[in-house]
């Protein structure tokens, strides 16, 4: 086995590359992981197929890289349950030839790598920067990262700071904050958006993991229990809806996100039309009333608004402009343009001063001139410069081409011909980038999307965002056993409190602070208190009205009395602090051979 290296330590769900070399004599007549009749690819020359196992258990079939090569190669994404109680797991690999017959008898040789042992542990992405960076991958892009996508990151991030928590380290925030603006992520930000401008209300995590499953396809490495037997990351059971191979690792599915087609399905689901009824259709001039009505409730859905009549009259004709179906588009755009100058006329502010100070933006177009413009017959924005239009095509989406793509736009609120979509339509797109990051992030333990939290974390740059939610209790809790708590007990009837023999009794619902409440006798305890833990293997403690104070792992698992260890920072000696006391505030000094209050 030419990798991994022996001995080398990888967190759970981390993706490693497994490659075993066979060579010698008997290559040739290597078959593959079994020798049932008629497999033998050596005939067609085909590349071969080897078992891999870690301790015993069957993970995969490595493909070889090229017929006769003899070089397997397969991408793990390791598992805790394969381990053993020592967190160790013995790789190896395995292939049968072809059958032979000695004296009547029928036997298949087998060939079987030698073991490489491994290390598996668990994530710490407080503590310890492969995890971290493991765990942002898998939360915001949606897949388990490459041995090689790892170190790339860690050679831009660096290490992080012996004993400080990973949501320090400017770096990997900013990181973080760069990883955001990849495709993946901003497809969760689309699908939230979508949801959130046809529906009314912020979707949850259920609703989201089912739309980017059902409408791109994102790699799972056969948790869905179906097997990935070609080791590109996606499962038997996704290659069977995708139509691709499960065999062959370079047939696989596309994973770009369709937005159009989410939007479709939510506005024919039960629940729109529960909410909002059927909408449509838009066709003709005799739809415009549905359209502008279509308008008024996307914007209100998005905004909290009511549209403008300039916006109501602007969004009905976008609809149209963006069908395929709808004939006729330059009368269409000068109908538009004479009903804008109408209503500027009446007020409706479209004059050369009409945005103010809204810099960068290029929609005061009624204020200079129409010359050629965006609706003359130079080809704008809405279609051809000339009489020639295309014969109508065969629609795209059952709810209305326009209508979907309509909304596509208010989704992804980007320009059209350098254009708003609607003008004076307010920005949000930052409040769904901050909804989609607390759904990646807080996962499960998010119970709902709150407006008001999102208004709060959205006016931070990405990089705060990321830092808030790591301290967040909805993101540390779901890594339990972290820092001090690895092997505290959940108290049965306290939400959010645990207990350690050494330490007592506390809440870590606002770690790094934690609520000290004593031992089993104690009437109270050291209060808040600040741990710098980010492992289990040592903490510094900040005691208000004493300062900082250590100990570690070792001390802490060997006592044999409810007195704790702890080196005094300020005083520059130990002391011990006394668990089982009436005031909580109880040490015992070693050079003074006697106990104190602080």
């Amino acid at each position: 086995m030419i990798s991994p290296l022996p001995e080398t330590e990888y967190t759970v769900g981390q993706v490693m590359n497994i490659t075993v070399q066979i060579s010698g004599v008997n290559l040739p007549r290597v078959v593959g992981p079994n020798a049932a009749a008629g497999n033998n690819p050596n005939a067609a020359q085909q590349s071969r197929q080897m078992a891999l196992f870690a301790n015993g258990v069957e993970i995969g079939l490595a493909n070889e890289t090229s017929f006769g090569l003899g070089r397997f190669t397969y991408e793990w994404s390791t598992k805790q349950e394969v381990a053993g109680t020592d967190d160790k797991a013995d790789l190896f690999g395995a292939v049968v030839m072809q059958n032979e017959t000695v004296d009547g008898m029928t036997y298949t040789p087998s060939i079987i790598s030698s073991p490489i042992t491994i290390t598996l542990t668990k994530r710490n992405p407080f503590g310890d920067m492969k995890s971290a960076v493991s765990q942002f991958y898998k939360d915001l892009l949606f897949y388990e990262p490459s041995e090689q996508e790892v170190e790339l990151s860690l050679e831009d991030i660096g290490g992080g700071t012996y004993g400080e928590y990973i949501f320090e380290d400017p770096a990997f925030l900013e990181w973080a904050s760069n990883i955001s603006q990849r495709q993946s992520f901003q497809d969760l930000v689309s699908a939230v958006a979508g949801y959130y401008i046809t529906m009314g209300y912020w979707p949850s995590k259920n609703l989201m993991d089912d739309a980017l499953q059902t409408y791109s396809a994102i790699p799972n490495y056969g948790t869905d229990g179906s097997g990935d037997t070609d080791g590109d990351g996606y499962s038997a059971n996704q290659e069977v809806i995708w139509q691709t191979s499960d065999t062959n690792a370079t047939d696989f599915p596309e994973n770009a996100f369709r937005l159009g087609s989410y939007l479709d399905s939510t506005f024919s689901s039960l629940p729109f039309l529960r909410t909002h009824g059927a909408i449509g259709p838009f066709g003709g001039d005799q739809n415009e009333f549905n359209r502008r009505s279509f308008v008024t409730l996307l914007f209100g859905n998005k905004h909290g608004l009511e549209p403008t009549l300039q916006q109501q009259v602007q969004g009905s004709y976008r609809i149209k402009s963006l069908d395929p179906q709808q004939a006729q588009q330059n009368n269409q755009q000068q109908q538009m343009m004479q009903q804008m100058m109408m209503y500027s006329m009446m007020g409706g502010g479209f004059g050369g001063g009409g945005r103010g100070n809204n810099n960068n933006n290029n929609n005061n177009m009624f204020g200079g001139g129409f010359g050629g413009g965006m609706f003359g017959g130079g080809g704008g924005m809405f279609g051809g410069g000339g009489n020639n239009q295309p014969a109508p095509a065969t629609p795209n989406y059952k709810n209305g081409d326009g209508a979907v793509l309509f909304t596509t736009q208010m989704v992804l609120e980007e320009q059209v011909e350098g254009l708003d979509l609607l003008w004076d339509a307010p920005k949000k797109q930052h409040e769904f980038q901050t909804a989609a990051a607390m759904l990646a992030l807080w996962q499960d333990n998010l119970v709902s999307l709150d407006q008001a939290e999102i208004n709060k974390y959205s006016s931070m740059p990405m990089a705060s965002q990321v830092q808030a939610m790591m301290k967040d209790y909805r993101y540390r809790s779901r890594f339990a056993g972290m820092s001090i708590s690895k092997d505290a007990e959940e108290h049965p009837t306290a939400k959010d409190w645990k207990y350690l023999p050494w330490l007592g009794y506390y809440s870590d619902r606002t770690f790094p602070w934690i609520y000290h409440a004593g031992g089993d006798n104690s009437t109270t305890g050291l209060g808040w208190v600040y741990v710098q833990a980010p492992t289990s293997k040592e903490a510094w403690f900040y005691i208000s009205g004493i300062g900082w104070m250590w100990s570690s792992e070792s001390i802490w698992k060997s006592l044999t009395t409810p007195h704790l260890p702890l080196y005094d920072s300020s005083a520059g000696k130990w002391v011990a602090y006394v668990l089982e006391s009436d005031s909580g505030r109880l040490f015992y000094d070693y050079e003074q051979k006697d106990v104190f209050e602080r």
